[in-house]
């Protein structure tokens, strides 16, 4: 999975001692961004909670879309390295891998369901390469490579669309969720989380193992 976007300006440090001071920075950034959402996640905020000067942060960022965007490419990276490794370690089957995604998307949605519906959301509706979007695009083209030598296993008519609206499917119902969960923490446990990863395993697995009656298609 591949979609690194390296925003303009932002040159990452080369130093151990800075880069410590960048991962505390944006662990306070996600602290924020997590417990008030996007629009209220400011500066003097995460240079609240990080201990630092608001003009520390400047010396390092631009400002606060720069800063959120390294914040979502540290994220993105941590959620695509922790599918990749859980699919790799699957079973070699069709429902192995689905198994392994779904599962994969399951745990990271449990530690950050208060944060990751923001990371696939384009702020800025002008940037097609913001870096959820990019996300987006190779966590489906992922799916996809990762199951293609198990497509002959699929009885749907267009077996590349089956698949595509599959790994759509997978992802909307994880946000859809997690959106829900900002509401009321306390209903969704990482059992709750689990369960609801083995359902809809279940469901994309039902639906690509079964062919449409292609009789009574319009």
């Amino acid at each position: 999975m591949e979609h690194a976007v390296n925003p303009v300006g932002f040159r990452p440090p080369q130093q151990a001692r800075s880069r410590e001071a960048l991962r505390k920075l944006l662990t306070a950034a996600e602290e924020v961004l997590a417990e008030v959402g996007y629009e209220d996640c400011t500066m003097a905020a995460v240079a609240e909670r990080a201990g630092v000067s608001v003009g520390s942060i400047y010396r390092r960022f631009e400002g606060r879309d720069q800063l959120l965007t390294v914040l979502k490419e540290r994220m993105l990276s941590d959620l695509e390295a922790r599918i990749v490794t859980a699919v790799d370690a699957a079973p070699h089957n069709l429902d192995g891998i689905i198994r392994a995604y779904v599962h994969a998307l399951a745990v990271a949605f449990t530690h950050d369901s208060a944060v990751l519906p923001d990371l696939f959301g384009r702020t800025d509706r002008r940037n097609l390469r913001d870096p959820g979007q990019a996300a987006l695009e190779a966590g489906y083209d992922f799916f996809a490579a990762a199951t293609k030598p198990y497509w002959s296993m699929i009885e749907r008519s267009d077996v590349g669309y089956a698949v595509r609206a599959s790994a759509e499917t997978i992802l909307a119902s994880f946000v859809h969720r997690a959106m829900r969960a900002q509401g009321a923490p306390e209903k969704f446990s990482g059992d709750d989380w689990t369960r609801y990863a083995d359902e809809l395993a279940d469901m994309v697995l039902a639906y690509l193992r079964t062919p449409e009656d292609l009789s009574t298609a319009r």
